[in-house]
């Protein structure tokens, strides 16, 4: 895994971003921006924030949200973003956004815990959080994996598992709703390749089949508010004796 220490901007984004121009690329992103459409199309609010590996690329065109922006962390990124920021740091206050979508970030980020704390920070409370991974335990993640060892291959990073990714949120108190695996198709670059199957690959999206390349990850944030206690009020209630039963002692009296 990176250094942590390392605050430098990624040099490894522009490599990411020419990747998935290419036809294995173009391909993921279509199954991505598909299977997210289908759940932002579900989610309202105000605002919502995309960080993406692929800044130059809109993955929430479907969403009902008027206000969408994005940042990039490459600062020779195209101008089709809001703005530069380190995703470790981001410019914005706490509890302000709707929507978060985390795009192939974690997975090559240099201080992933961070990213995910900062990405926790901005949300509202009851706001979604959406995390698109490489799955590790894939033919896609063991292609990622090889390509990583290379020196100087921008697929340098440390893939994290759907179970693992879980327990990282559970312990910024975000509850997982769901997980969805998507593109099983075989991880090569050859576009004859790629189209075959394709009633199969799309039989294995539909039913979130194990072995999908990515997956994708849906969390709320929960905050445990305090419930006020109300207090138990005692009715008091006079005891009256009923009037025949009184006026029958009397009358026994002055017998």
């Amino acid at each position: 895994m990176l250094s942590a220490a390392n605050d430098a901007p990624d040099c490894r984004s522009p490599a990411l971003e020419f990747w998935f121009k290419t036809p294995l690329g173009r391909l993921l992103l279509e199954r991505e921006q598909a299977i997210l459409g289908e759940r932002l199309e579900r989610l309202y609010g105000y605002y919502l924030l995309q960080l993406s590996a692929a800044s130059d690329c809109d993955l929430a065109g479907r969403s009902a949200i008027r206000h969408r922006f994005r940042l990039s962390s490459n600062p020779g990124s195209p101008g089709l973003c809001g703005g530069v920021s380190r995703f470790e740091a981001l410019p914005l206050e706490d509890n302000t956004i709707d929507v978060v979508l985390l795009h192939h970030v974690l997975e090559f980020s240099q201080q992933p815990h961070q990213v995910l704390r900062e990405a926790y920070r901005v949300l509202m409370p009851r706001g979604q959080l959406l995390v698109l991974c490489i799955n590790p335990w894939s033919l896609f993640g063991l292609r990622t994996r090889l390509m990583g060892s290379f020196r100087g291959s921008p697929w340098r990073g440390h893939l994290i598992g759907p179970r693992r990714m879980a327990d990282w949120m559970s312990l910024l108190d975000l509850r997982v709703c769901g997980v969805h695996r998507v593109f099983h198709h075989l991880p090569v670059q050859a576009p004859g390749l790629l189209g075959r199957f394709g009633r199969l690959w799309r039989y294995a999206e539909r039913y979130s089949l194990p072995g999908g390349g990515v997956y994708l990850i849906e969390a709320r944030k929960e905050i445990v508010g305090l419930t006020p206690l109300r207090p138990r009020w005692r009715v008091w209630r006079p005891e009256i004796a009923p009037l025949g039963a009184a006026n029958s002692s009397c009358y026994s009296q002055d017998k």
